[in-house]
């Protein structure tokens, strides 16, 4: 955990923010959001839990990172290579074929092209990819690393939750090369991401 925060904060330095660890970082100021317990039925979640061992002991969960519609997402060790993963695990209905598989498919064309074009590096890759069979139905789980918080969470690390122009500059030449790269070499559209981006400047900047 401490080469993660140590990570995080050199990618945060770079893009100007300064971090300020609390001793009263374990507290939590609002509830935390979490899916539905009713998910976790046949075809629905895999009930993960923390200390949870994936792929044949590779892959050890430590913390929750969040969910989606039909899925969750943990920070898990890879204890091959020790070090820190983000481990997708698929509910069950989306796992089979023909339902979801449609992502791990264009995370594997996404991973297979070329390294040396520059919006790679700011493009989510795939490290690893596996099922795993549980009490609610077989689960197809991907492995990546582990990414930073999104936007609105970055901006309070900044005075007054207001992002610097040049830091916003960057973070949109990282996104269009990114973009780019999707779109020219991968053939992938990434649905309402320049909505989003131009909100955030309309957000954050103001």
């Amino acid at each position: 955990m401490k080469q993660l925060l140590q990570s995080f904060q050199a990618g945060a330095r770079r893009l100007g923010a300064r971090l300020v660890w609390s001793a009263n970082m374990s507290q939590v100021p609002r509830p935390i959001d979490e899916e539905d317990l009713a998910g976790c039925r046949p075809g629905g979640y895999h009930p993960v839990r923390i200390g949870d061992h994936f792929n044949h002991g590779k892959y050890k969960v430590l913390n929750k990172l969040g969910y989606g519609g039909y899925s969750t997402v943990w920070l898990a060790r890879n204890n091959e290579t020790e070090s820190h993963v983000a481990l997708k695990v698929l509910a069950a209905h989306t796992s089979k074929v023909g339902l979801d598989i449609n992502e791990l498919d264009i995370l594997l064309n996404v991973t297979s092209k070329s390294a040396t074009n520059p919006g790679t590096a700011h493009v989510l890759g795939l490290l690893d990819h596996f099922e795993h069979r549980g009490p609610n139905g077989d689960h197809l789980c991907l492995v990546s690393k582990p990414m930073g918080p999104n936007m609105s969470v970055f901006r309070t690390l900044f005075p007054k939750a207001k992002i610097p122009v040049p830091t916003m500059k960057r973070v949109s030449k990282q996104l269009l090369l990114a973009l780019s790269y999707l779109h020219d070499e991968c053939q992938v559209i990434h649905w309402s991401l320049i909505l989003a981006l131009f909100r955030s400047f309309l957000t954050f900047l103001r």
